[in-house]
């Protein structure tokens, strides 16, 4: 297995290979192309810092043009913003995705994964003030040991490495019984916290190659589609075929297995207290705020969702082939009836001079003695003459009492206290204020408030987490983007 590694790493670093990859290979062209300083820092400001997965065209050359205007000398090739973009996006370069999200009518745009490999690859270039090799070396034994773990079919040996955990444990407990706690150094912390907040980034660029693969796949079956001149069954099978091949390879099946525990309500739970232990350290203060660590993973909930979007995209894709086909099929039949109509129309009024065609009947009848029903004799109906009477109800009548009514004028008169000294107020401070006492249901009624005396603001682009309160033992929150309600007095200033 390393030989082969090893001769698979020397043939793709051969000078025949990487001439090839600096011609035309996406994440070299960018490097060496003469805008890269221009074009990889408007790209890593837009898409990477604000993790955002589709720009509409306007919003983009808006951020283009106001990137360009510090940027010395680049207009003078009398290039618009909107000209770099097309630029970027062709076959020629590959450094944007451009397309048209579903319902919506405007062009979009998204970083390709070679795109997101030239900016990684810049980023370790900067010179770090703190290089930690404890976290990655723990990190390395932790590895190979679930390795041998996680494939040990020997009971006696599983059970011996067990019993070895449980002396560890046990010893650590006693430890901690008599005050001899071992804690982790300040450099430890941030060293390890350093290393997930740069695996946590990683995982967020597989997405994309993920994504990418599937979008092969997708332009590969559309091909197909085109110069299809076989049975539809084939083609299904082969769809069906290369995608399994994706589901089942190393990276389908760890992607699969990522989005399980991720799906999982106790892993984000876990994952949201350890991040409110975390910024309790003193050793961390800042750093957990300006890392993004707290909201990283809505990040993968997103990423993971434009992956199952072409997955939906494709079947949706062959769903319409296969309708086509089927309406082509039955206008052809159709068609072929109104001939018959017609040439029948034609011969109407013509007298046969001779018996051309005879049917005895369209198809033979066939009766067996089997096919006979029995004699079944009428069910006879009978009238019991029984006087009614009333019964008590065994049901229960607590659920017509726990409806939740929300006072939506009192709601309204929150906001207009809240906005006496204030022209503005986001929604989240006015529930600081006054504490959600129906759950959901209240939250859903002030986003549905209007009034004449202010105005409901919505900000696509920042997001608030919002309390709920306990749920089932647990604090529930939820996240949607700010909410500002404005005086309409400030408004029309």
């Amino acid at each position: 297995m390393e030989w082969i590694m090893r001769t698979d790493l020397k043939e793709h670093m051969s000078y025949a290979t990487l001439s090839n990859l600096r011609k035309y290979h996406p994440t070299w062209k960018l490097i060496a192309a003469d805008n890269a300083p221009f074009i990889i820092s408007f790209l890593y400001k837009e898409f990477i810092m604000t993790n955002l997965r589709a720009i509409p065209e306007s919003l983009l050359i808006s951020h283009l043009e106001h990137h360009m205007e510090d940027i010395p000398h680049i207009r003078d090739n009398n290039k618009s913003a909107k000209d770099y973009l097309v630029e970027w996006s062709d076959d020629a370069s590959g450094w944007l995705r451009r397309f048209y999200p579903r319902d919506d009518d405007e062009v979009h745009y998204d970083l390709t994964f070679s795109s997101e490999k030239s900016v990684e690859w810049l980023s370790s270039l900067k010179q770090s003030s703190f290089i930690g090799t404890e976290s990655r070396l723990i990190m390395v034994f932790d590895l190979l040991h679930q390795i041998v773990s996680g494939t040990q079919t020997n009971p006696l040996l599983k059970l011996m490495e067990l019993e070895n955990k449980k002396a560890d444990i046990e010893k650590e407990i006693d430890l901690v019984k008599k005050g001899e706690m071992k804690y982790l150094e300040d450099t430890q912390v941030k060293e390890r916290f350093l290393q997930a907040t740069s695996m946590a980034r990683e995982i967020l660029s597989d997405f994309r190659a993920v994504e990418q693969n599937f979008r092969l796949l997708n332009r590969n079956m559309r091909e197909k589609i085109a110069k299809w001149d076989k049975s539809k069954g084939e083609l299904v099978g082969d769809y069906f075929s290369e995608q399994n091949d994706i589901y089942c390879s190393d990276q389908g099946k760890s992607f699969n297995a990522f989005f399980e525990f991720i799906m999982s309500e106790d892993a984000r739970f876990d994952f949201e207290n350890t991040i409110k232990d975390i910024k309790q350290l003193d050793s961390l203060q800042g750093i957990v705020e300006r890392s993004g660590i707290d909201s990283v993973v809505y990040d993968w909930l997103d990423g993971s969702k434009h992956v199952w979007r072409n997955i939906e995209i494709m079947s949706e894709q062959l769903r319409r082939y296969v309708d086509d086909n089927y309406m082509e099929e039955e206008r052809r039949i159709n068609q072929i009836i109104k001939n018959i109509e017609i040439k029948a129309l034609e011969l109407k009024n013509e007298k046969l001079k001779h018996t051309f065609f005879e049917v005895d009947e369209l198809y033979p009848t066939i009766k067996l003695i089997y096919d006979r029903k029995l004699f079944t004799p009428p069910t006879k109906v009978e009238f019991i003459n029984k006087e009614l009477s009333y019964g008590k109800s065994e049901a229960s009548v607590e659920e017509l009492y726990a409806y939740v009514y929300v006072d939506k004028l009192k709601l309204i008169e929150n906001i207009k206290n809240t906005l006496i000294e204030n022209s503005s107020i986001s929604l989240g401070e006015i529930i600081e204020n006054h504490p959600l006492e129906c759950g959901l249901t209240e939250l859903l009624t002030y986003l549905s408030i209007d009034d004449d005396v202010f105005e409901f603001e919505m900000k696509e682009n920042e997001y608030e987490f919002i309390e709920l309160g306990i749920y089932e033992g647990k604090n529930s929150r939820v996240k949607i983007p700010k909410c500002i309600y404005v005086k309409r007095e400030s408004v029309d200033e």
